[in-house]
């Protein structure tokens, strides 16, 4: 924590001395349990099972029953060791896949994923219907179900982010999904014994994915955390579906089916949300920044669901001119109802940004990284999108649908040229080509005031390019 923390505080270098501190004390920890193998390396050793002898004899209540409750206490406080070190390693996860970009880090990259990967299969991704007695057994249990929900999602944003495949798939995860926020930030036992008893059992990971694609009635409401994780899920369901298509069709298109079924399970996935109070869509300026993350990934899965941009989109050893290349040899887009609703979520990306302001909204507590990540995908689907729909004669003509987007567009660019210091509202046109370049732009400008991550520093240079190739013509 005090690692990420450096980075907020863009105390960089400071940050860097306590990364590589806190990667070798883990390494060194799990040095020290392979030298306590009798047969080989085997990973982090599963849970420890403990036995009477190991519990302090003083914290042995008299009586069977709180006898047995000591020892499963302990056997918690064991295995929740190795949750402890699954967050710190998280945290190293997030610093080295959002910081510095470099060859070294990569290899950090890897590295952290391997291990996070084997501490969640040993660990276990799968559990069961119990109760729990006290509060305290239940935080545990609830950290670990968060912790380990928390890295399947920064696995599938390094996936979203660099192109590369999930450390963890969809079918493995058996776990419930988080509680609401209001149960897990009881302050006290009474007030969570409370709230517990009259809350409604969060869904399983997998059954709440099953009904998000499959069920034809209302999606039980979930927590804004849950929201989360299922966005992710979804994310990542569209990116091997690419995969598979690019292998059984030459042409690397989903069949209409496919692409039914996933905007069917997004609007399942809104709806849920909508129900839920921590994601209420008409607080979604001020709220939290799990809900705006939330929003942003869905926004991003509309464009996923259209073009998959592929390796134009590894923001890891890469610089503008190389993403710019790729983007450039990518097929150009038709015409169709998809991009249109597409080309509508990123365009709706912006109004948040224009309501707060483009030159604070990056220092606001709900703006987060996860919004300069999806900000490079916005910007390619409306420049798409207005290259096939701004151009003076169009044929067939523009349906309603499209000439309320363009407009939206238009309207949207017009006030953020209103609020730059060098704004120029008299030379403002609608060709393609300028106002690609404005999208661009105004996505430039504000993450120009997002200064904590490298990463959004490499996105701000590659809008800078778009702008750059799209004004002339070369995008």
């Amino acid at each position: 924590m005090a690692t990420v923390g450096c980075q907020y505080c863009l105390e960089s270098r400071e940050g860097q001395r306590m990364f590589d501190l806190t990667r070798d004390v883990i390494s060194e920890k799990f040095d020290r349990r392979q030298m306590r193998c009798n047969s080989g390396y085997r990973g982090w050793e599963p849970p420890v099972q403990v036995s009477e002898d190991q519990v302090p004899r003083e914290q042995l209540s008299s009586g069977p029953q709180n006898h047995t409750l000591q020892l499963v206490k302990c056997q918690e406080c064991h295995a929740y060791t190795s949750i402890e070190t699954m967050q710190a390693l998280f945290y190293l996860m997030v610093v080295a896949s959002l910081g510095e970009v470099s060859q070294g880090r990569s290899r950090d990259i890897a590295t952290i994923q391997s291990l996070l990967a084997l501490l969640m299969q040993q660990q276990g991704l799968s559990e069961h219907a119990c109760s729990l007695c006290s509060w305290e057994s239940w935080i545990r249990h609830e950290s670990a179900r968060r912790t380990k929900l928390a890295i399947f999602c920064i696995f599938v944003l390094r996936s979203i982010s660099t192109n590369v495949p999930s450390a963890t798939l969809l079918a493995d995860i058996r776990l419930q999904l988080p509680c609401q926020a209001a149960e897990w930030q009881a302050p006290n036992a009474e007030s969570w014994e409370m709230i517990h008893r009259e809350s409604e059992r969060p869904l399983m990971f997998h059954d709440h994915f099953g009904l998000l694609f499959h069920s034809d009635t209302d999606i039980p409401a979930c927590s804004a955390l849950g929201g989360h994780v299922m966005i992710h899920a979804i994310l990542q369901h569209i990116f091997y579906l690419h995969q598979v298509t690019q292998i059984n069709d030459l042409r690397g298109q989903a069949s209409v089916e496919q692409l039914l079924s996933v905007q069917r399970a997004l609007k399942r996935w809104r709806s849920s949300c909508e129900q839920d109070t921590e994601s209420s869509r008409s607080t979604i300026v001020q709220s939290e920044p799990i809900v705006t993350n939330s929003v942003a990934l869905y926004r991003l899965a509309y464009i996923r669901l259209l073009v998959n941009i592929g390796p134009a989109r590894s923001l890891i050893e890469q610089d503008e001119k190389i993403i710019i290349d790729r983007l450039k040899r990518l097929p150009r887009l038709s015409r169709n109802p998809l991009l249109t609703m597409a080309a509508r979520q990123a365009m709706a990306a912006l109004l948040p940004p224009l309501e707060q302001g483009i030159f604070l909204i990056g220092q606001e507590r709900n703006w987060s990284v996860v919004h300069a990540i999806c900000s490079l995908e916005y910007t390619y689907i409306l420049s798409e999108f207005l290259r096939v729909t701004a151009a003076q004669e169009m044929s067939p003509p523009l349906d309603a649908d499209e000439y309320d987007v363009l407009a939206g567009i238009q309207e949207v660019l017009l006030e953020v040229e209103k609020c730059l210091p060098n704004g120029n509202l008299a030379g403002f046109h609608n060709a393609p080509g300028f106002l690609a370049a404005k999208v661009a732009l105004a996505w430039a400008t504000i993450l120009q005031c997002v200064r904590t991550w490298e990463v959004v520093d490499l996105v701000r240079r590659v809008l800078l390019k778009m702008a750059e190739s799209t004004e002339i013509g070369g995008l």
